[in-house]
């Protein structure tokens, strides 16, 4: 009976009764909007949507269900004879970045976390970027949506937060590092909410990949998730801020698939900080229950000041920011906090002036 309270009670926190999965809204999700700005859009695998998707890829059932083998691109491509084409496009969208950013000289990336679609989270990096100062010659921005799932009723299954938690390694492992390996010379600050905390770490090294969910990538998907390209040594300057992280000291562990050995995993000397938000009255990452914060994939680094001073011991780049006070988990709210515009200047980010 005290299991299926905790269950009932996860599934009202994390996901509702009709979960989808967060897919483009027009059919060229991956493009460049301005001379300084990429929009990427990537499915729960980590593939980046080709043009034309929707029409040259087949129907595909928007709802999530809790199992693993639900749609994919690598699906439809492999049913639509197109995987060579969804490849071509990889590399063709990925060059195109590269191309562009040549000149650039410092580069924004924007993540959000769990339970977004494209409309929620582009109004949450609308409102970054009116908060700083862009140089539109040395500067340049990419949005990053990834499938996170989106909730849109009462009560769903328990299962939806654990794919979830997934879809954000294989993200940040299949396409994020993709992007930072194209990327030479260049300042990067990336900024996520949530769980996009997780799609960051996942792109700086290999995660601890749950691994049920690992074999059934590779089952459904004929994805294996071992064999990545790792992160290139290109000289970049890696500065990350991380919103109300969903993420615990699990995410900082060596992958589970390499070792049994739990210590900590290392990362790039290319990341020269990672500052994160600590909130006690973020109830969200609390789980509405102080016992279940660092239960079912923990999301306690974001809540609970010991874990954060447990990984500050193993990592001199991490920093805190405290937020405690802000009675809420949204995007939004916590980038219009004046915490956030402080955390900005510490790492010589430029705000635009009231």
């Amino acid at each position: 009976m005290k299991y299926f309270c905790i269950r009932a009670m996860l599934c009202l926190v994390l996901t509702s009764c009709t979960v989808t999965h967060n897919i483009p809204e027009n059919q060229t999700p991956n493009e460049m909007i301005q001379h300084s700005n990429f929009k990427v859009f990537v499915d729960q695998n980590g593939d980046f949507y080709p043009d034309n998707w929707k029409s040259d890829y087949g129907s595909h059932p928007r709802n999530a269900s809790g199992k693993r083998g639900a749609y994919s691109l690598t699906v439809l491509a492999e049913r639509n004879n197109r995987k060579e084409d969804l490849n071509n496009f990889r590399k063709r969208f990925l060059s195109n970045i590269s191309e562009n950013f040549k000149e650039k000289e410092k580069i924004y990336i924007i993540i959000h976390g769990f339970n977004n679609d494209e409309s929620t989270a582009k109004s949450a990096y609308s409102a970054i970027q009116n908060r700083i100062e862009f140089d539109l010659k040395r500067d340049g921005l990419i949005e990053f949506y990834w499938d996170g799932l989106v909730a849109e009723g009462p009560i769903e299954s328990f299962d939806i937060w654990f794919n979830a938690t997934g879809y954000s390694q294989l993200a940040g492992e299949r396409a994020l590092r993709s992007i930072l390996n194209i990327l030479e010379n260049k300042e990067i600050i990336i900024i996520s909410h949530s769980r996009g905390a997780s799609v960051v770490l996942s792109s700086l090294s290999d995660p601890p990949y749950n691994q049920k969910f690992a074999k059934q990538t590779f089952e459904f998907h004929k994805i294996k998730i071992q064999n990545q390209p790792e992160l290139a040594e290109n000289n970049n300057n890696i500065k990350v801020i991380m919103l109300a992280p969903a993420i615990g000291e699990i995410d900082f562990k060596k992958p589970e698939y390499y070792t049994s050995d739990k210590k900590f995993r290392s990362f790039s000397g290319q990341v020269k900080s990672i500052q994160v938000t600590v909130n006690k009255d973020d109830k969200i990452l609390k789980k509405y229950v102080d016992a279940l914060s660092d239960k079912f994939n923990p999301t306690d680094l974001g809540y609970n000041i010991k874990v954060f001073n447990a990984l500050k011991k193993n990592y001199s780049i991490l920093e805190m920011t405290s937020y405690n006070g802000l009675n809420s988990h949204n995007f939004l709210h916590y980038i219009s906090d004046n915490r956030f515009k402080s955390m900005l200047e510490n790492i010589g980010v430029k705000i635009q002036k009231d």
